[in-house]
């Protein structure tokens, strides 16, 4: 298996996303737990606010959205993140695939009268075991994709005989 065939702006950017976006959110969440309605209210959460602040924003916060387009960019990551571990065999159904994509369309400003804190409130985003799937997590693959498949930052100096992959815990 090789790398993603990326350009290095793009790997870093999609390194920034993964960090302040997918492992927030779904951190140790098992790739073969996520469902296409827990994707679409990630993506509508992040249209109310990028710095995902939740029900009870910090004091003084004002919520900013996210931009549609940096929103599609995390959902074609995961799709592909997805894809692979679907392809590799870790998860049945890739996720992404059913989820709807966030539309190209700029969010819509907020309306007056309404605090910041009431643009934060999201739906709580439900953590639902769908047939009781296991593997590694969403962000494992998130990283694999732009790293490769066996790519593991504890094994980053460590040669691997070829045709091997390290196992992920």
């Amino acid at each position: 298996m090789e790398v993603a065939d990326l350009e290095v702006t793009t790997r870093e950017r999609y390194e920034d996303l993964i960090r302040l976006y997918i492992v927030p959110t779904f951190g140790d969440l098992q790739a073969g737990r996520l469902d296409a309605e827990l994707l679409e209210r990630f993506y509508a959460r992040l249209h109310r606010c990028k710095a995902i602040c939740g029900s009870r924003p910090p004091r003084g916060h004002v919520c900013t959205p996210l931009s549609t387009s940096t929103t599609r960019k995390i959902h074609y990551l995961l799709r592909g993140a997805l894809g692979r571990a679907a392809r590799w065999g870790y998860v049945s159904v890739n996720a992404a695939e059913l989820a709807q994509a966030p539309s190209p369309r700029k969010p819509r400003p907020t309306r007056m009268g309404r605090s910041a804190a009431d643009e934060c409130v999201a739906p709580s985003m439900s953590r639902r075991t769908v047939g009781g799937a296991y593997g590694p997590s969403v962000a494992t693959f998130a990283v694999r994709i732009v790293h490769g498949p066996g790519w593991d930052p504890r094994l980053e100096d460590t040669p691997r005989p070829v045709g091997t992959t390290p196992v992920l815990r």
